[in-house]
This record gives C-alpha cells, structure tokens and sequence, in this order.
C-alpha cells in the first residue's frame, strides 16, 4: 500500500473518530465565533448544554417544515488547519439496521456530487454534514447551515414523510 493511500486511510479514520464524538454528547465551552458569525448573519440560535449550537431552519415554501441543524464547538485539526463539522439529521434507522442498500449506493454517488456536504450514519442516525474552516466567514457558515438543512430536510421528507427533525 502507497504512503498516500496510508495517509488518507489514517485522516479518514481520524476524522471519523473526532465525528463520532460530536455524537456522543461531549460538553466544549460555546465557541464565541459561532454566535457572532450566526449574529452577523441574523440567524436565531440556541446554545445546548454540550457546547453545540442549534439553528431551526423554517422554510416558508412547504407549510411550515423545519428542519434543524446543528454546529458543534469543539473543532479538529487537521495538517495545522482548524475545522468544525455542521449537520443535520434526516432520519434514523431501525436499532442496528443499515441503511438500504440502494439508498446507501444513491447516497455514496451523492456524496461524490455534493458541492459542499456530504452523508454519514452514526449508530442509528443519519445525517448531512458539511465540514468548514472553523474560522469561516460568517457567510460560509450560513452557507453551511441551509446547505445541510435543506440537503436532510429533504431525504427526510423522501424516506420518512415526517418532519421530526
């Protein structure tokens, strides 16, 4: 195996393992850029116990759907640049089920397409996330939040025909 192929398989699963802790209810202090990006931005926010910010998307167009999305505080660091992972979940599957193969294949191409995020299943949950500079421009995060919650909102609406999320 190539010292590329290595290093991308190592970052890959470093980069796994720092997602999954965003699932597991890790507490970080509120990251102060976040709320001043979400401020200059105009956009409403709640900050959860664990450190993650939580936007609620309205979408005027489709009576009264939200989709909610989330921006955690904690960041990784990757070959000396900082990241933050924004998401959105659009559904959960049975406990300890996969994803059906032909969605997982038609979610796999769509990640290879996607112009900013991509899909990810963590336990049962699966969900849209796109991956920033955890500095970002206030407009990139913004970006990033509709992004995800229009890109979930939607399979969700396609799998389940629920708004849960």
């Amino acid at each position: 195996m190539s010292i590329a192929r290595k290093t991308l398989i190592a970052a890959v699963l470093a980069l796994a393992a720092i997602t999954v802790a965003h699932a597991q209810g890790k507490k970080v202090p509120p990251d102060p850029r976040v709320s001043k990006a979400l401020d200059a931005e105009k956009l409403r926010f709640e900050v959860e116990e664990s450190g993650e910010y939580s936007v609620v998307i309205e979408w005027s167009n489709d009576a009264g759907r939200t989709q909610l999305v989330r921006i955690p505080s904690d960041t990784f660091r990757w070959q000396g640049a900082e990241y933050r992972d924004v998401y959105s979940v659009a559904f959960e599957t049975a406990p300890g089920k996969p994803v059906d193969a032909a969605l997982a294949n038609r979610m796999l191409i769509e990640n290879n397409d996607s112009l900013l995020g991509f899909w990810a299943k963590q336990g049962d949950v699966v969900m849209n996330i796109a991956r920033i500079p955890a500095d970002a421009p206030a407009s990139m995060l913004r970006a990033a939040v509709f992004f995800v919650g229009e890109t979930a909102d939607d399979l969700e609406k396609e799998v389940t025909g629920k708004d849960d999320y």
